[in-house]
């Protein structure tokens, strides 16, 4: 099993132009490495992304809020701005657990420590 990941590895590494490092984990180690950080760097970019559009909306809807004449108006501008502040904190919220999912991938051999 251990030859099939590393000759996996290496043909991974011929099409991807990633090389993987040699050392205790083996060739795919570099690989799995490699693989993790493009997921955290894309991930955390449209998080980041997702988060500014999401103010910048509230920003507008206030502004709405603050324009609007009609009764009507300000009631659907009061929703619209509930929900953002809703996706706002939820983006947060995404981006904390992924930073603790990812900040628990241990690379090195030693052992996850126990909670309780």
């Amino acid at each position: 099993m251990k030859n099939l990941m590393a000759k996996m590895a290496m043909r991974i590494s011929d099409y991807s132009g990633i090389r993987p490092v040699e050392g205790e984990g083996g060739p795919t180690e570099g690989v799995i490495h490699e693989v993790i950080r493009t997921i955290q760097i894309v991930m955390t970019s449209l998080l980041a992304l997702l988060g500014m559009a999401a103010i910048v909306f509230a920003i507008y809807v206030g502004f709405r809020l603050a324009s609007a004449e009609d009764e009507g108006k300000r009631k659907e501008a009061k929703k619209q701005l509930l929900w953002t502040i809703i996706a706002v904190i939820a983006v947060v919220l995404l981006i904390v657990v992924f930073s603790i999912l990812i900040g628990n991938i241990d690379f090195e051999e030693s052992p996850p420590t126990e909670l309780f």
